[in-house]
């Protein structure tokens, strides 16, 4: 027991994928003998040390590559069938854990009286890499499906329902609850979606092949002629951290990859996979994603007005007149938007809109189109024009979701308070309302109106919680405009 709430760590939901099935398909796990103990976190995926725009999680030590567990927190075993939520880990493909603090299930499974799972799957270079004549593409969406073939057949034993079945996450583990949205695999092992802060970022086949190249590059200065199947796990994590730095974007080396067949198209295209638009979706971000980013950037405190525009146009890329006139007109729109921001401001707030803000906003755009609901928010945390309160960056609202606000890494800046306890508990009841019945609406934040491209009703997380409409203003127009290169 976890303070009156039932805890199961530990539990294997797949066979360890090391030795002869290291980039190989999870296969079940085999049946243990006796009683197993299910106080311990397993270990993590091997890692490397996350980028400091992560530090806001603490890291699970343990790694290993014997890593496909999960964990489940239940209120009761009484026979009643409760919804089921089935978190994934964000860290950009590369880290993460099912036992970060910020993310224990307890007191979301005790208020809501629902049942609540956290995951793991492979990482990086072993869960990601684009290999087709060595292995399978998308082993690490292929461990989340197998975790939730695992949801489905044993979930009624632990009290859920395995008819009512929601996958949320945050980062990686948003944009992986979206493509499985558009896997045959995964379909019909959940009935709801609720992404947070995704990038949804999904490498063609081309790309993939990329980093494979750049990644062996790095893996063969380490090992010689080593089969990359009897490499060592640190060999893999330096080559990988290699393989990073050398990438040509900031998208990230290791991401979903549109390979046919798991992913068999971007769930960006008009015409996506049959029954994804079928999913109840609720999906948003939050409004400075990219503040904290100044940690890994020395050169932003001291960025003049002409640097933004050098980083925009890098961003455009060489598409001549075009990219000349796209970078000037998307700074200009930016400055006539935020008059009094510094340079470094407006940089942050670019960056915040590229990767998050706008690719949510087109993933709404998309699925609002279908019958099934479609429910959009911005989180700003607890700011307003007088406040001294954080901003709300990136992976600020996990703590807020999980009722988790004495347990995470920045406790002391974003910690317990009676406006913190408010917040905390009207994003909970709406995710909670929306696991249950498919409509986030609840008493204190009122009617939660369907999101459309009419009229964008988003759903206001701050000190206040109430409906607002997107403004599609200059900047949106002329990202729209980009959106080729960009988005």
């Amino acid at each position: 027991m976890d303070r009156g709430v039932h805890a199961f760590r530990g539990i294997p939901y797949a066979a360890p994928p090391t030795g002869g099935q290291r980039f190989r398909s999870p296969e079940p796990p085999e049946a243990w003998v006796g009683i197993r103990d299910g106080r311990p976190f397993a270990p993590s995926a091997p890692q490397n040390p996350p980028h400091a725009t992560r530090f806001f999680t603490e890291s699970h030590q343990r790694q290993d590559e014997d890593c496909l567990y999960l964990n489940v927190w239940t209120p009761a075993f009484d026979g009643i069938p409760r919804p089921v939520l089935v978190w994934i880990h964000g860290g950009e493909f590369v880290s993460g854990s099912a036992a970060a603090p910020d993310t224990c299930g307890r007191r979301l499974a005790q208020r809501g009286d629902a049942v609540v799972v956290t995951i793991q799957y492979r990482l990086g270079a072993l869960g990601f890499l684009y290999l087709p004549e060595l292995a399978p593409a998308n082993l690490g969406l292929q461990d989340q499906v197998a975790a939730l073939r695992w949801v489905r057949d044993e979930i009624d034993a632990f009290g859920g329902d395995p008819s009512r079945v929601t996958v949320l996450g945050s980062d990686a583990g948003a944009t992986s609850a979206v493509a499985l949205m558009n896997a045959p695999e995964a379909r019909g092992l959940f009935h709801r979606v609720i992404a947070q802060s995704g990038s949804y970022i999904y490498h063609p086949k081309e790309h993939a092949a990329e980093t494979a190249e750049v990644f062996l590059s790095e893996l063969g200065s380490e090992i010689g002629n080593v089969p990359i199947q009897d490499a060592s796990t640190e060999a893999l994590l330096r080559a990988q951290r290699g393989c990073e730095l050398r990438h040509r974007s900031w998208e990230g080396a290791f991401q979903p990859v549109v390979d046919g067949r798991w992913l068999p198209r971007s769930p960006f295209k008009p015409s996506p996979e049959p029954g994804a638009l079928q999913t109840p979706l609720l999906l948003g971000s939050n409004t400075e994603e990219m503040r904290l980013d100044a940690l890994l950037d020395p050169e932003l405190p001291a960025l003049p007005n002409h640097g933004v525009l050098n980083r925009v146009a890098r961003l455009v890329g060489p598409r001549g007149e075009l990219g000349q006139l796209g970078s000037r007109r998307l700074v200009d729109a930016y400055q006539r938007l935020l008059p009094q921001s510094s340079a470094a401001e407006i940089w942050s707030m670019v960056q915040t809109d590229r990767r998050f803000r706008f690719p949510a906003l087109k993933v709404a755009d998309l699925h609002s189109r279908s019958d099934a609901a479609t429910y959009h928010y911005t989180f700003d945390g607890l700011r307003d024009s007088l406040s001294t309160a954080p901003s709300a960056f990136h992976g600020m609202e996990i703590p807020f979701v999980f009722g988790t606000l004495e347990d995470h890494a920045l406790r002391a800046v974003v910690g317990k308070s009676p406006e913190s306890t408010s917040l905390a508990k009207r994003m909970q009841d709406a995710w909670l309302a929306f696991a249950s019945t498919g409509d986030p609406s609840h008493r204190e934040i009122g009617t939660w109106p369907r999101y459309n491209s009419g009229d964008r009703a988003t759903m206001w997380f701050g000190k206040k919680s109430a409906i607002d409409k997107v403004d599609l203003n200059e900047t949106h127009r002329v990202w729209m405009h980009l959106e080729g290169d960009l988005l």
